[in-house]
């Protein structure tokens, strides 16, 4: 037991240790981002930012609704970003949908446990048709100044 504590042992778990937790930093750097760019005269948008901070804001437009903004907390397991908004469902009756005319995606006031596999420059988003990360529909990673939407505080 006193073997084991040497210290180079222990210099090699301090070395892993640091190592594992600047890989989660570095994964974190290289997913923040604007994914997602609207088309010149677009009547339908998505448009995904994700924040350093672990937040997001995620916009979806469509010519008659105008913009759907969602905000919440992000995290990361392995390929697959995770996306809760701060609002969640209070009782059953609260998580009733409305479909899309597309059927990609489900309007609801909130956003719980919603999956995206992240690639890249590639954001993969949610199928509700198929119930799965789609692995054709993605949001293309592109420049923050292109966001089209914007939060207005209240205060």
């Amino acid at each position: 037991m006193k073997r084991f504590f040497s210290g180079k042992y222990v210099v090699l778990i301090l070395t892993l240790s640091i190592n594992v937790i600047s890989t989660f930093g570095q994964e974190k750097l290289k997913i923040t981002g604007l994914y997602g760019k609207c088309q010149s005269g677009y009547f339908a948008c998505e448009q995904l930012e994700i924040k350093s901070d672990s937040t997001f804001e995620y916009g979806i437009f469509y010519d008659v609704g105008g913009w759907k903004i969602w905000t919440g907390n992000w995290s990361l397991s392995n390929d697959t970003l995770i996306l809760n908004t701060f609002k969640q469902p209070q009782t059953e009756s609260d998580s009733i949908t409305l479909s899309l005319a597309n059927g990609y995606f489900f309007y609801t006031d909130f956003l719980t446990d919603l999956k995206m596999r992240w690639k890249g420059n590639k954001m993969y988003t949610w199928d509700s048709q198929n119930k799965e990360i789609s692995r054709k529909r993605f949001l293309k990673k592109t420049n923050i100044g292109d966001k089209e939407f914007k939060i207005y505080k209240k205060y």
